[in-house]
């Protein structure tokens, strides 16, 4: 029994420093990652924008459901999120909104795409999120990264095309 207690009240100290540490982390954030990917602005374009093609290329989104022209739902490994399309410069400038109410964070995605040399196109992903709940701010700035998913999306867009011209 004195063991159930000690347990316990390292798990009560492990959660209030996760708090005090995730309490220091601002709510809001702004962090941004790029690529240059090996094919043209109109193919990215269209595997960016196609998002129920998502699974064919993105290894942790097992299913999308499309809830209206502008909205969908992902869900996969990482659980499941709604989005919902912002706005869209075609070609050129994409900003996909977290549209899922019980998600401990809110905020946006915004890509920009760019052709650069030898037919390749730049893809710049900005994020912009607004985290509530202290302990997630503490795993996401601590643990995981607040740029991890969009790293994660880069390497699995330029893997789709790196495998495109290899098959």
């Amino acid at each position: 029994m004195k063991w159930l207690g000690s347990i316990l009240a390292v798990c009560a100290v492990a959660i209030a420093v996760m708090v005090l540490m995730g309490l220091r982390v601002p709510r809001e954030h702004h962090v941004a990652g790029s690529a240059v990917i090996d094919a043209p602005q109109l193919a990215v374009w269209t595997a960016i924008s196609d998002v129920r093609s998502a699974p064919q290329w993105r290894p942790e989104v097992k299913l999308v459901e499309l809830l209206d022209d502008n909205r969908w739902k992902e869900s996969g490994s990482h659980g499941s999120m709604t989005f919902r399309l912002g706005h869209a410069e075609p070609m050129s400038r994409r900003i996909v909104v977290f549209d899922d109410r019980n998600a401990p964070f809110t905020g946006k995605w915004t890509f920009t795409l760019e052709p650069v040399e030898n037919g390749k196109t730049q893809v710049t992903i900005a994020e912009d999120a607004t985290v509530f709940s202290p302990v997630w701010r503490f795993v996401g700035h601590y643990v995981i990264g607040e740029r991890s998913s969009i790293d994660e999306y880069l390497r699995d867009l330029e893997k789709s095309f790196a495998f495109k011209k290899s098959g």
